[in-house]
This record gives structure tokens, sequence and C-alpha cells, in this order.
């Protein structure tokens, strides 16, 4: 037990003299910066502010990234599976008459697509090598193409689950044709 003692001390003594380094290099570098300061014009020491607001904010997104990732280590490690990505509404394609034209319905939203549009969904959908892939050349056909789409329903980026239950749809219901 004494061990113990004597290595916890040890390991508190070591945590401490780290801490006392930094503490003292940073105090010196406080000095150094502060002489520096006088021969900095008005213009550099605006500049240098809104770098150290950088810095700083930089310094608070590192911190919270690393406990977001202490967070997804534990929440692998006890064993919880990846719950599967649901659209937060209901997503449908209804058919014109003669399908010559497709609604593309999306929580109640309505977005007509022309034929020939919707033939370019399906052949992405149909031809891609994953449904990342499909949702990636999807996001980008309709960006390009019918951003309109994009603003009205919500799709916000090639992840999006609105974009994938549309993949899903498309890639069940529909083939390609010449």
């Amino acid at each position: 037990m004494a061990k113990t003692t004597k290595a916890a001390k040890s390991r508190t003594t070591q945590s401490d003299e780290k801490a006392a380094k930094g503490s003292s290099q940073q105090e010196l570098l406080a000095k150094k910066l502060k002489s520096l300061i006088k021969k900095i014009d008005t213009e550099g020491l605006v500049f240098l502010l809104k770098q150290a607001h950088v810095i700083i904010h930089n310094q608070q997104v590192d911190r919270i990234n690393q406990e977001m990732s202490k967070l997804t280590d534990v929440s692998k490690r006890a064993g919880e599976t990846k719950a599967k990505i649901r659209a937060p509404y209901p997503v449908d394609i209804e058919e014109g008459a003669d399908a010559k034209h497709f609604v593309l319905v999306v929580a109640g939203k309505r977005k007509m697509l022309a034929r020939d549009e919707m033939r370019k969904l399906v052949a992405i959908c149909q031809t891609a090598s994953s449904a990342e892939n499909a949702c990636t050349m999807m996001f980008n056909w309709l960006k390009t193409n019918r951003s309109d789409v994009l603003l009205d329903t919500g799709i916000t980026n090639v992840r999006s689950a609105t974009l994938l239950s549309l993949y899903n749809i498309i890639k069940k219901r529909y083939k390609v044709k010449s």
C-alpha cells in the first residue's frame, strides 16, 4: 500500500511540475509579447487582437471536438449500435398522368419533376456504386439543375436523411428505361 501512495504522489508531483513548467513558459512568452507591443503600430495591434480571437476560438473548437470524440468512443465501447438513418418526415413520389411528370412529396410540399428529370435521377440511383455515391450525385445534379427542389425540401447536403429516403424510393420503384 505504501508503494501505491508513493506512486500516486509521484504522478501528482510530475503533473504539477508540467503545469508549473507550462505556466512559467507561458509567462515568459507573455513578457516577450508585452515588450514587443510597444513597437507595433495600431493596425498591427488590431491584427494581433483579431488573431488572438481566432486562436481562442480554435482552441475552444478543438476542446469540444476532443470531448465529442471521447463521447463517441464511449458509446462505441458500450456496444451501442448505430441507428438507422430516417428522414425527419415522409418522402414519396407520385406519378402524374401517363407518367409525363412526377411529383416529389416531402413533408407535404410538392415539387414537380419532368419525365426527363426523373429519368436522370433514376439513372443515377440505379447505376451508382453505393447509396452514398448516389446521394452525392443526386445532390450535385439537383444543385445544378433543380436547386429549387433542394431549397423547398430542406435537403442541405449529401448526407441528408431526406435525400437517402428519396434514393431508397427511387431504387426500389423505378428502373432505367432507354
